[in-house]
């Protein structure tokens, strides 16, 4: 349920949300009267408390915020407030796209790496046409959702209205490219890739963390085809 505004004051809880566990203040969506608000809230104050949360990836500082009558100022309201948000959103996913090309490429880097060091009956298991698979698809994967990404920031920088659509097309490329190099990192290292001293694991929970935190799959598709349909109708 949405947060509920009432003269300046917040009352309701938010969903888990990265960071918030050590955050300072918080822009949050509220409703007053039907009215959408864009909330900026102050959160070492009284009437708000934090529940700490423990999920696959317990550095991202996730939280749910509560609200008992919280002092909050109201930034936009109406159409604008949900305009804001879509872009708040927007920018925070291709900000995300990035992070996850990144711990997707280090994924790959690992990969190839362990592959040109273990050896299986006589020679390096990169010698052998599965793992050649594992890391072309990896490689492949991260040059589209780097592609995507690259697109939408260049229209974001030049103004172009459709840079919201390369955003969303951005998440998506860049959670598959992710998950997937995340998974095929651990399969390359077999056996030692699901132990708590290797590396492959943090970057499986980091990426399944990633892939949910500002929304599913479907909704960022959903989103995509939206802004499809609004380009093709204007």
């Amino acid at each position: 349920p949405a947060l509920k505004l009432n003269h300046g004051k917040l009352s309701g809880q938010t969903a888990i949300a990265a960071f918030a566990a050590s955050a300072d203040y918080a822009l949050l969506p509220a409703q007053q009267d039907g009215v959408p608000h864009l909330m900026l809230v102050a959160l070492d104050q009284p009437g708000v408390s934090r529940v700490l949360e423990r999920t696959i990836d317990n550095s991202r500082a996730y939280a749910v915020l509560q609200f008992d009558v919280a002092a909050a100022t109201s930034l936009l309201s109406g159409d604008a407030a949900s305009a804001k948000l879509w872009e708040l959103a927007s920018v925070a996913a291709l900000v995300t796209a990035f992070e996850q090309v990144g711990g997707a490429q280090a994924c790959l880097d690992m990969a190839r790496d362990y592959a040109l060091e273990r050896k299986a009956f006589g020679q390096a298991i990169g010698r052998f046409q599965s793992i050649k698979a594992k890391l072309a698809d990896m490689y492949v994967r991260i040059e589209i959702a780097r592609g995507c990404a690259l697109d939408a920031l260049a229209a974001l920088e030049q103004g172009d209205p459709s840079w919201t659509a390369l955003a969303a097309a951005a998440r998506l490329g860049a959670t598959e490219a992710y998950e997937i190099s995340a998974r095929e990192n651990i399969q390359t290292h077999g056996a030692i890739g699901v132990t708590w001293e290797a590396m492959p694991h943090h970057h499986y929970r980091r990426s399944r963390a990633l892939a949910v935190e500002l929304g599913c799959a479907a909704f960022w598709r959903e989103r995509l085809l939206s802004e499809a349909s609004l380009d093709a109708a204007a």
